[in-house]
């Protein structure tokens, strides 16, 4: 049912902790997509020659968030994938952001649950992200491949920074890719879920980038 987020079970690992891509039930997130009407009409559909579309749906975005991608970006984005991978995909909404996210310490950029796919706004308050520990350099330059700064502090913690720029690039060519990546592993064929969703985005990322530069 449309606006009601099935259970997909949580993907863990160290990789998606540090990207901050995994929900539990009764968080702000979840209950962010919970309360989303059922009757909400959509705001276009991606349309595919075998008839099938994608319903994409547009929330007010709240006071004290960011979304500096664009609906129009959101659209680019799924017609350039194959349509195939978005088979069965039965919605994508750009959400609007809540008061209790953004009074969490935690950061979700994106969630793939059970045919749906949410991409978050991120609260400009946090832009800039305190890590416990400097992560592992491929974690590194998944975030500053995209313009975003990641710098070390003396303590063994590190800063991520974004600007508007940079969080557009990693939310179109990293957060939406990555959760397509999800719907089309699913079923679970994958030995490890985040794993594969990683190398779906980018390998989706690298074909996207070679047709802009024919």
């Amino acid at each position: 049912m449309t606006g009601r987020p099935g259970a997909n079970g949580m993907r863990s690992n160290l990789y998606s902790e540090q990207r901050f891509t995994n929900w539990s039930p009764h968080d702000p997130w979840w209950s962010e997509a919970k309360s989303i009407p059922t009757k909400m009409r959509p705001r276009a559909e991606v349309e595919f020659p075998s008839g099938a579309s994608v319903p994409v749906f547009h929330r007010k975005l709240r006071d004290g968030f960011l979304r500096p991608w664009s609906f129009e970006d959101v659209l680019e984005v799924l017609r350039a994938v194959p349509h195939e991978h978005l088979y069965e995909l039965q919605s994508v909404y750009l959400m609007g952001g809540t008061a209790s996210q953004e009074k969490s310490r935690k950061v979700i950029f994106g969630e793939y649950s059970w045919l749906h796919i949410y991409l978050f706004p991120l609260p400009a308050s946090k832009l800039t992200q305190r890590w416990k520990s400097m992560p592992k350099p491929n974690v590194v330059h998944e975030y500053t491949r995209f313009g975003a700064l990641v710098t070390p502090l003396p303590n063994g913690a590190a800063n991520l920074q974004f600007d508007e720029s940079s969080l557009r690039l990693f939310t179109l060519y990293n957060t939406i890719l990555h959760e397509i990546g999800h719907h089309v592993d699913r079923l679970g064929r994958s030995d490890n879920a985040e794993r594969y969703a990683d190398w779906y985005a980018q390998y989706q990322r690298e074909h996207l980038q070679d047709a802009q530069s024919d």
